[in-house]
């Protein structure tokens, strides 16, 4: 609850305060109303799904995705930014004035409103690089201006951040769901997406079939596909592949074990169908990764979770 000074001309103000289902909720205000010449920036670390609206001025936000593509996207007076980034990134004042609310919470967070809510909006989606940009509704500018132009000090101030901090995640929220009512998915069926989710990773050197697993969580299988898509963006198989190749990953860090040994243990038909898929995801083979780890030699591959499959 520190305010902390990043500029000596400009202030920007974390407030976490507040226990709800939905932790880690944050808000920062940046207010610079200096006109000195050249831009500030503020680097907030880890992956965290951004609300950003910026009520006055220009800014640019700078960063590099997960999958090491930079990313950047400029944003005027009167437009909001949802972005969600797996890293830092700056927020520079692309001329001499910037005013701006922001709002943030773990991605995983927000897609349990989507799931609660029944909507799965293309921003809550797993893509790190993926932002949703528009204008910022009279309703919620209201609030954004209250929220800027607060005037108390102390704990009175805080009371009434935190107060105005989960007001503004309920209306964002609820504009989302409205927005996205055509992008039904229950809340039965996304229950029953997750626990198709835990059943297949249960066992990923003999996971049921497709048509098992439907069955299991009480949805056909077309249905099933679709609602992977939506809420995991990715099929199936592809969640089955993704945690095979991590597991993969995680035996050859371990002393003892060859590749045929592995393979079987992942659920790869054969080692070399284990070296096809692993050199296809990580640009190196599973011999050429244990020889480089047992060497200590540092250009190894990410985790599959970092990777786009």
């Amino acid at each position: 609850m520190t305010p902390t000074s990043i500029h000596s001309t400009c202030t920007c103000r974390f407030f976490h305060q507040g226990q709800c289902s939905c932790p880690d909720v944050t808000l920062f205000v940046i207010d610079d109303d200096s006109h000195a010449a050249g831009p500030f920036r503020l680097q907030q670390d880890g992956a965290r799904m951004t609300f950003f609206y910026c009520l006055n001025g220009q800014a640019r936000i700078d960063a590099q995705a997960a999958d090491g593509e930079a990313f950047s996207e400029e944003i005027g007076k009167g437009n909001s930014l949802l972005f969600c980034l797996n890293g830092g990134f700056s927020i520079s004042r692309a001329g001499k004035r910037i005013q701006a609310v922001g709002l943030q919470l773990r991605p995983e967070c927000l897609r349990l409103f989507a799931c609660q809510l029944g909507f799965v909006h293309d921003g809550l989606r797993k893509s790190s690089s993926r932002t949703l940009k528009g204008d910022i509704p009279l309703h919620l500018r209201i609030l954004l201006e209250q929220i800027l132009n607060c005037r108390d000090d102390g704990l009175l101030r805080d009371v009434f951040l935190a107060h105005k901090k989960y007001e503004l995640l309920y209306q964002q929220i609820e504009l989302l769901d409205r927005e996205n009512s055509h992008k039904c998915v229950s809340p039965a069926e996304c229950r029953a997406a997750h626990r198709a989710y835990a059943i297949l990773l249960q066992d990923i050197g003999k996971p049921p079939s497709l048509p098992e697993l439907a069955a299991a969580v009480g949805v056909n299988r077309t249905r099933l596909t679709a609602l992977f898509r939506m809420l995991f963006e990715d099929t199936v198989f592809g969640i089955l592949r993704r945690e095979r190749l991590e597991c993969a990953r995680r035996l050859l860090n371990e002393k003892g074990k060859n590749i045929t040994e592995i393979a079987y243990l992942c659920g790869f038909s054969s080692p070399s169908h284990l070296t096809k898929a692993f050199s296809a995801q990580f640009g190196i083979s599973p011999k050429q990764y244990q020889i480089a780890r047992r060497h200590g030699h540092p250009a190894a591959p990410v985790s599959c979770g970092e990777q786009h499959t």
